[in-house]
């Protein structure tokens, strides 16, 4: 799969990358890894929730996913590029895509090219979910 969700310090999730204190909300914490290439020709990347989504005491989908791109020198980030996360019917078929800072989104080629520097690349996103009452 091209696109990993990770806990926000880049291992695989647990417990300790959600916030269920709020009375109806819990939120997951998340950094992103790529591998592979970023494909155009089905409306972006698919960022399946499936996984994580069994760790979140949640029955639906979110309600909103936040991105944040804080990449290091050389970085797709650093240099104005952003991405954008579409929420799906399903866990399964949520979207990111990926513009250059001029506003258009980019071509199909590997992430290595695309992200520039994954190595700097650090992309953060934090999903916020309706809890199970």
């Amino acid at each position: 799969m091209p696109v990993t969700i990770n806990g926000l310090d880049g291992n695989p999730m647990t417990g300790r990358d959600i916030d269920a204190s709020p009375n109806n909300f819990i939120f997951s914490f998340h950094k992103l890894a790529f591998n592979g290439s970023y494909t155009t020709a089905i409306g972006g990347d698919t960022l399946d929730l499936t996984a994580i989504a069994a760790l979140i005491p949640s029955s639906g989908l979110p309600l909103q996913i936040a991105e944040t791109l804080n990449g290091g020198t050389g970085s797709f980030s650093k240099s104005g590029g952003y991405c954008e996360i579409e929420i799906g019917p399903t866990l399964a078929t949520c979207k990111i895509k990926f513009f250059s800072a001029g506003g258009t989104e980019l071509g199909t080629q590997t992430y290595a090219a695309a992200l520039i520097n994954l190595a700097a690349e650090n992309i953060g996103i934090s999903i916020t979910w309706r809890k199970l009452l």
